[in-house]
Order: C-alpha cells, then structure tokens, then sequence
C-alpha cells in the first residue's frame, strides 16, 4: 500500500495500532510512515522488518517489531501484546519473534 493511501486512511479510520513493514510499495520508508502516524494521530506501531539494525534505528517510532520471516500467529499474540501495553498492563508473554523496545 503507498504512503499516501496508507495516511488517508488513518486519518478516516483512526486505528488503535499500525504494523508496517519498512520497505513500502511505493519506495517509501515505513519509519518516515509511522514518524507522521505516532505525532499526527499518536497512533502505535510495530514495525515489520528482518533488516534488525533498522528496526532498533527508529525505536523511538515504535512498540517493537516482528521479526521476518514470521508465522502469522506471532502477528496475532503481537497484537495482543500491543493491546495489553496500550492499557497499561504487563503481557502475559511475548512471543518469539517480537522484540519490545520500551
């Protein structure tokens, strides 16, 4: 999804959580992506990235990230973990595959 229609529609739907990956389809960055999200609309994010140097470079961006290659369900218990931090409560556990920055 590019950039642009990607801030459309956050600034429509506000979601509670972003994930994105660092590489965008329209040669943008993720990092520049959730920069406008978390001081715009303070909307969260994961980041999605096997690239960990970058992922750890824009930590202040970030929950966390999952790391590539990943099973769809650390997508999910990601989420919930997102979730519990969000309403201020400790996960019950972090699943392989994601790394918290905070």
């Amino acid at each position: 999804m590019p950039a642009v229609e990607g801030l459309d529609i956050i600034a429509a739907e506000k979601p509670e959580l972003a994930i994105l990956n660092f590489n965008l389809q329209d040669g943008s960055k993720g990092s520049e992506l959730a920069a406008v999200l978390v001081r715009r609309w303070n909307v969260p994010c994961l980041f999605v990235s096997g690239e960990m140097a970058e992922a750890k470079e824009h930590r202040d961006l970030a929950l966390g990230y999952i790391c590539k290659p990943y099973d769809p369900s650390t997508v999910l218990a990601a989420i919930d973990v997102a979730r519990s931090l969000l309403e201020g409560k400790k996960p019950a556990a972090i699943p392989p595959g994601l790394e918290l920055f905070n």
